[in-house]
């Protein structure tokens, strides 16, 4: 378990990916050209979900508010996309949660994370990992964490 999670850590800050949980949007654009990612703009009722794809299969999606604030962000594909860049300034939070559960929880595959308004869910097998990381504070009216997907 705890190579697994150390694993995690690991991969989490080797490939570049998108704006950071918590941040605007603006970078979006910019992200998705340096990157190659193809990208579609999904309209909700109460936000937007940028969903961004490349030709390796990875999917990365990023929910923000009608004000442009990253809220949620999700991920699947053959490798874990850089967390540190998705979950922004709370990466080091994620990162310290979950090496020091990793002690406790040793049987449990995966990373899940509750720490205050931040709930991050990664887990999955060589080529084919998901997960996805929320603000509690920062869901949208009617919107719920199942929205995140």
């Amino acid at each position: 378990m705890k190579i697994f999670l150390s694993a995690i850590l690991l991969i989490a800050v080797g490939l570049p990916c998108l704006a950071a949980l918590g941040e605007t949007v603006a970078s979006v654009a910019t992200d998705q050209q340096k990157f190659q990612m193809r990208r579609q703009i999904r309209q909700a009722q109460n936000y937007s979900v940028h969903i961004m794809t490349d030709d390796n299969g990875t999917v990365i999606n990023e929910f923000a508010t009608a004000g442009g604030i990253v809220f949620g962000v999700s991920w699947q594909g053959p490798v874990i996309p850089d967390l540190s860049q998705l979950l922004g300034r709370h990466f080091g939070t994620f990162q310290a949660q979950v090496l020091s559960e990793s002690k406790i929880r040793a049987r449990r595959r995966g990373a899940v994370t509750h720490n205050g308004n931040l709930i991050v869910e990664s887990g999955g097998h060589p080529r084919d990992y998901r997960g996805r990381a929320y603000l509690t504070d920062q869901l949208p009216s009617g919107v719920t964490q199942e929205a995140i997907q």
